[in-house]
């Protein structure tokens, strides 16, 4: 969809160039009437040039905010969901490959552990045609021991209930209902990771699916497609009432006693999905940095070019009486309005598309921004446009008028 637009924005400079060009040059002559009108009279007879000049600007506004904030509210929206979801106490992993299939057993038989659930991630997808045959929707899904599952997460189920799955009923995310087209109640069947199927009833349907898994399903139903020793990828422990301190020291004796074996409270657990997300968006970064540098080179060069192609204008203004202070005013003031035209329409394209993604990822069309980041990029764009525009017309204003008509010509 951004792509979409920001090839709008360029095919539509022009018009974007006159309605900026007459609705700002009216603001420039209200607030400075002397210089304004000079500002508004050269806004609206190039407002062909104005639209060259705001598009570079605008496209790496619009490129720089979506690149940004797309990443920053998936990682938001599912540390909100991690947070409304975890009810356990302490977290148990592994250093090396996974934890032992009788883990949740052994964690169940620490002093103070009241409710034990065992994870191991997989992959499933719902095949559609009256074969199944055919590939459908799928995503990643967690295969869970038979603890009760909903004393240690809340999945915010929305239809049935998770309370003692079966060993064929599994819980879908809502996403993944939705794109299947199943309800809770409905039979459908389950393509597992070796692609054989398996026949299944959907228990429930739930909605906090964000870094967590699209499907929950029971790891008896998985074991004969995983192959190889079932390996849990986490153990979910919540205390008896009135125990965590007891169960804290009992998993770290146990720890003491299994070195490979990682224990975390839910501090260390957020802590931990924090270290995750700086690392993935290390790559988000570099590229946007790599991408902003050539952007920014277009809009040095576009305005460079746009400032010193007027040598000749401003000598003329020169030499009819315009002071070189009245014509650096007056250049500063276009400079402005390009920049704010610029900044309103890479707004609006950024906006646009952060609108569409935050309702397809939270409902809301009103997506959380991150105030500091997106003042860094209101602010870089707009720094960057308006020194190069100032130092442009800075070198431009050195020549002697007559000497530059001379050139002009």
């Amino acid at each position: 969809m951004v792509m979409v637009l920001m090839v709008a924005v360029g095919l539509l400079a022009p018009c974007i160039g006159k309605l900026a060009g007459a609705g700002l040059g009216l603001l420039c002559q209200a607030l400075f009437p002397v210089v304004g009108l000079l500002v508004r009279t050269n806004l609206v007879a190039g407002y062909r040039r104005l639209g060259a000049a705001a598009t570079p600007l605008a496209l790496t506004v619009a490129f720089a905010a979506v690149a940004l904030f797309v990443p920053q509210m998936k990682w938001h929206e599912q540390q909100e969901q991690d947070g409304q979801r975890m009810m356990a106490d302490q977290v148990v992993q592994s250093n090396g490959n996974g934890l032992p299939a009788t883990a949740a057993r052994t964690l169940l038989k620490t002093q103070g552990a009241g409710a034990v659930l065992g994870t191991t991630g997989t992959y499933v997808t719902v095949p559609v045609g009256d074969d199944a045959s055919q590939p459908g929707p799928g995503g990643i899904a967690q295969a869970v021991t038979g603890g009760p599952l909903d004393e240690v997460l809340d999945l915010g189920v929305v239809q049935g209930t998770i309370h003692g799955l079966g060993p064929r009923d599994v819980a879908l995310s809502r996403d993944l209902a939705d794109r299947a087209h199943v309800r809770a109640g409905d039979g459908v069947r389950l393509a597992m990771e070796d692609d054989r199927t398996e026949k299944v009833r959907v228990a429930a349907v739930y909605s906090r699916s964000r870094g967590f898994g699209e499907a929950v399903i029971p790891q008896g139903l998985t074991a004969g497609h995983l192959g190889g020793q079932l390996l849990q990828d986490a153990v979910y422990v919540r205390a008896k009432p009135g125990r965590r301190q007891q169960l804290a020291h009992g998993l770290a004796e146990l720890r003491r006693e299994k070195p490979s074996w990682r224990v975390l409270d839910r501090d260390a657990y957020r802590a931990e999905a924090l270290r995750r997300q700086d690392a993935s968006m290390i790559a988000t970064y570099l590229l946007l940095v790599v991408v902003t540098v050539f952007t920014s080179i277009s809009v040095v060069n576009t305005l460079v070019m746009t400032t010193m192609e007027r040598s000749g204008e401003f000598a003329l203004l020169r030499l009819v009486g315009a002071t070189r202070r009245q014509v650096a005013r007056m250049m500063r003031l276009e400079n402005a309005v390009i920049v704010l035209a610029a900044l309103l329409v890479g707004a609006l394209v950024a906006g646009a598309v952060l609108a569409v993604f935050s309702h397809a990822l939270t409902g809301s069309a009103r997506p959380q921004l991150a105030g500091t980041t997106l003042a860094l990029i209101l602010g870089g764009a707009g720094i960057l446009a308006l020194a190069t525009g100032v130092s442009t017309t800075s070198i431009a204003l050195r020549q002697r008028p007559t000497s530059a008509l001379r050139g002009a010509e």
